[in-house]
Formats: structure tokens, sequence, C-alpha cells
């Protein structure tokens, strides 16, 4: 009951929220507002606006003088659903009130690292998110700027002083990654107790700011490149052992076949491949089990219909 309370106050907030500020310049696809410190991002352009990864730069130019990113401002990119992931330069130092607010399919944002506070409802209702890491120049969290996240486990706190708390900040039941040494700074506060455990589990020295998630992401996309061999210099030996000239007691007169197959029986486009190829490969084979690599030296799961590499063998598969 408590918790619906505060959201329904939080969702009025948003409702008569400060409203974007009006831009004085664009810079590709970001519109930008000078404040004391530097330049506020206010918001997107329409073609910005449909991107789903924003980087938000350290630094702009405009009319040849550059500008520090100091701020992101208020609702400067709320409600925008076809955000996924935000990167923060590290020139941002504020993100105001309700700045990514709504924005219900991101799931990973970096922070900047000098980043000294995040507004009230700056990510309320991110409801995609899974983690987040608040670094060590954290130093105010406003009312409900990470409220109503049910998915949101894991915070990780970087900062050696406990951050200011503006009012309900979160509403998880996860954990709460703290520096070595810090815990029991953070259940003195009190307010830190919402989560299902305080863990000071991270050590300054080694902890890198970007998430895990991150991390497993760029290594997923390496091994899902269907070009990329796991051992380039695998293919330049494989082609080594071909090699025509070596005495391996293969011609075109004793090729081994298998499966009843027969070099006679092809169509003429593939007699003439096989006979260009006559003196390389070892046998024909109807086998599918195996794995095996293209002439080019790309890594096949299982051998393909056409000339295949398999243990150190050409080998046509019908």
């Amino acid at each position: 009951m408590k918790h619906t309370f505060f959201l329904f106050i939080s969702l009025l907030s948003v409702v008569f929220g400060k409203a974007q500020e009006k831009a004085d310049f664009q810079s590709d696809e970001f519109l930008y507002a000078f404040n004391a410190s530097g330049v506020t991002v206010v918001g997107q352009t329409k073609t910005g606006y449909k991107m789903t990864e924003v980087t938000i730069p350290e630094t702009v130019e405009f009319e040849s003088q550059k500008y520090i990113v100091t701020k992101i401002g208020n609702n400067a990119f709320g409600y925008n659903q076809n955000l996924v992931k935000v990167t923060m330069g590290d020139g941002v130092k504020t993100i105001c009130e309700s700045a990514f607010d709504g924005c219900g399919n991101l799931k990973r944002i970096t922070l900047s690292k000098t980043l000294e506070e995040i507004g009230d409802f700056a990510f309320l209702m991110c409801v995609s998110l899974d983690s987040v890491v608040l670094p060590q120049t954290i130093k105010k969290l406003g009312n409900n700027s990470f409220y109503h996240n049910s998915r949101l486990k894991n915070i990780y706190c970087l900062a050696m002083k406990t951050p200011e708390f503006g009012g309900l900040v979160f509403c998880t039941y996860g954990y709460l990654h703290v520096l070595k040494g810090c815990k029991q700074s953070y259940h003195d506060y009190g307010m830190w107790d919402v989560f299902f455990e305080i863990v000071d589990d991270i050590d300054p020295e080694s902890f890198e700011s970007e998430t895990k998630n991150n991390k497993d992401d760029a290594e997923t996309n390496k091994n899902d490149d269907p070009n990329k061999d796991d051992n380039p210099s695998k293919g330049d030996d494989l082609n080594k052992d071909d090699n025509p000239n070596k005495d391996s007691g293969s011609t075109s007169d004793n090729t081994e076949t298998t499966g009843g197959s027969n070099l006679t029986d092809k169509p003429a486009s593939d007699k003439d491949e096989e006979k260009e190829l006559s003196t390389a490969i070892r046998e024909i084979s109807t086998m599918q089990s195996q794995k095996a690599f293209s002439l080019t030296g790309v890594r096949r799961d299982s051998p393909l219909k056409g000339i295949n590499i398999i243990n150190g063998k050409k080998i046509l598969v019908r």
C-alpha cells in the first residue's frame, strides 16, 4: 500500500514535472543549451529519437568553440521507447529530473565517471534495467530516481562516502554491492536497507565501472561472428598440408569414395570443379557429423555439400 501511494505521487510529479529546456544549438543528433559550466543535453532530433544506442559526448563544438557536456537536462530522453543502451561521456556531472523517465526498453547504462547527482525520477520506470554502476564521485540520488524498476537486482556503488538519499530511490529486494570495508556506513544511513543484502565485495583497485553485461555482450558478438575463425592460423596450416606437390598417394585416378559415390555420376558443372581440384581432394563423402572448414579456412559445425577441409584433407561431400 505504501509503495502504491508513493508510485501514485511519483506519476503525478512526472505529469506536472519540469519541461525540456529550450535548445540553443544542435550538434549531430543532440540538442544543447548553454549552462554555467558548459552545455546541457536537452533532447534529440527526430532522427536521433529513433536511435537504439546513444553515446553522449564528453565535449561538443559550436561555432569553433568547444564546450564540456556537464548535464543531461529535464526530460531530455523521457519516454523514448527506442533506447536500449546509453553511454555517457565523462564530463557529465548531473542527470536532471526525469531525464530517462519511462524508457521501458533501456537495458544498459554506463554512467559518467565524474557524475555527482542523479535527479528526481531520472530513471523511473526503466523496467528493463537489471544492474547499475554508480561511480566513485556520486553524491546524491534524487527522489524515486530508480523507482519502479522490478528487474533492477544489482546496484554497484563505488563511492567511499555514502551518497545522500532524496527520498525513496530504489524499489528492489536485490543486492547492493559496495567497497570493501564500507558496508556498515550504508547500514547506518538506514534508507539503503531496502536491499535484500548489502555486500562489501568491491575491490576499488580492480573493479571496472562497465557492467559485466556489457563485457558479456562484446564476447558474445565475437563468438557469433560466422566469418571469424577461432584459430586464424589453422587455415594456413591446412593449406600447407594440402600442397598438391606433397606425396599423399592421391591422384585423380585413385581418389577414395564413400557412400557409393562416383565422380562420373555428377553434373558437368560439378565435374569441372572436381577436375580443377582433382589433385587435392582426398575423398568424396556423405558425412554430416564431423567439424569442417571451408577452402578459405572458415570453420563449419558440420560439412556442407561441396569441398570441405576435414582432418587436414580436402573432401568432397555429396
